[in-house]
């Protein structure tokens, strides 16, 4: 059986436990997830934690076009569309990624989990919103066998 293949759209600050879900849900179905923080085609994370004597991140060492171009890339070879997470940190990207992906035709399922999920604009890039990721995950598996 093929893999169905997702892009996940995450902020940057938690990756930590995204990146342990998605390992997880990858081990227990027959889903591909393609993490941009950790794609073979990045190489720039460690700078992405560049910050100032004030605490305050450094985007200025990044190469944005690189970063930018790879991302969407990636999102257009999807098979089957995006997860998005929403969960309060800041993330400029995820959005961005949300747009992108609808504006490709690609579905968009949205984890948000910061109390926004009725946002009209997170709404509208959605197909379909979950507030709780055991809800994603059901969804995701039951879409697989489908």
């Amino acid at each position: 059986m093929k893999k169905t293949d997702y892009y996940l759209a995450h902020p940057f600050d938690s990756r930590k436990w995204v990146r342990e879900w998605q390992l997880k849900i990858q081990r227990s179905s027959n889903i591909k997830i393609t993490n941009p923080f950790y794609s073979k085609y990045r190489n720039d994370v460690e700078t992405w934690d560049h910050k100032d004597s004030s605490g305050n991140k450094i985007y200025e060492k990044l190469n944005s076009d690189y970063i930018v171009s790879r991302d969407l890339e990636l999102i257009r070879r999807q098979e089957k569309g995006t997860i998005a997470i929403v969960d309060g940190s800041i993330s400029y990207g995820t959005i961005q990624e949300m747009v992108y992906s609808k504006l490709y035709g690609k579905i968009v399922y949205a984890l948000i989990t910061n109390g926004h999920h009725n946002h009209p604009w997170l709404k509208f890039h959605s197909d379909k919103v979950f507030t709780d990721i055991t809800k994603l995950e059901n969804h995701l598996k039951n879409e697989e066998v489908n």
